[in-house]
């Protein structure tokens, strides 16, 4: 992957725009509060990511665990940046659809299909960590974009689980960032404004 950063960027996004998923993945009552970010949001947003990572600003542990997968596009964006990816997704059809897309992004050489591990469970529940011998623990860079419910319940996971100096990544619509953080945020820094994405931003919480 040699390629200039924005030019992977740019052949991803044409890769999923050629590629788009069926009906079957976009109406499935399971996917109903599922909605792909746009590619313009996520390509700032894995900048940010980068230059946080590259600068040592957040966890030099080059593995990161993404909750709540979807159609994986950050997943592969991420991997492309340098990241060992663990992603997990509940769905079928969007588990099917992501492997095809990681497929077709593994040809053209723009994933290391060996660094992107995407996992059937639930972020949230142990048991799916034990079954892939891996532990929530193992992560210092947590990546969500939720509803914020299950961010709430993630961010007591972290509370709870996570050794010091994990950060988690929390891409929210607007009016889902007033939350209880309590003891986990000790660090809270807005790094995309609204302006910037329109529609969404990211903040990052830092244990």
């Amino acid at each position: 992957m040699n390629r200039p950063f924005f030019e992977d960027l740019k052949s991803i996004e044409r890769i999923y725009t050629e590629n788009p998923p069926t009906s079957e993945v976009t109406r499935s009552k399971d996917n109903l509060f599922w909605r792909p970010t746009s590619f313009q949001a996520l390509q700032k947003e894995m900048m940010i990511i980068a230059k946080l990572h590259q600068e040592g600003q957040i966890s030099k542990d080059k593995k990161i665990l993404i909750a709540g997968g979807g159609d994986q596009r950050r997943a592969t964006y991420l991997n492309n940046v340098g990241f060992d990816v663990y992603s997990f997704e509940l769905n079928d059809e969007l588990l099917d659809y992501s492997k095809n897309i990681t497929d077709l992004l593994s040809e053209e050489g723009l994933v290391d299909k060996g660094r992107i591990k995407v996992i059937k469970g639930d972020f949230l529940d142990d048991k799916s960590y034990e079954e892939n011998n891996i532990g929530f623990e193992d992560f210092r860079n947590i990546h969500a974009y939720l509803l914020p419910r299950n961010l709430e319940v993630l961010i007591d996971k972290v509370e709870d689980q996570s050794p010091k100096g994990t950060t988690l990544f929390s891409v929210s619509q607007p009016g889902f960032r007033e939350i209880d953080t309590k003891s986990l945020v000790l660090e809270d820094s807005k790094l995309l404004s609204k302006e910037d994405l329109s529609h969404i931003y990211l903040d990052r919480y830092k244990k």
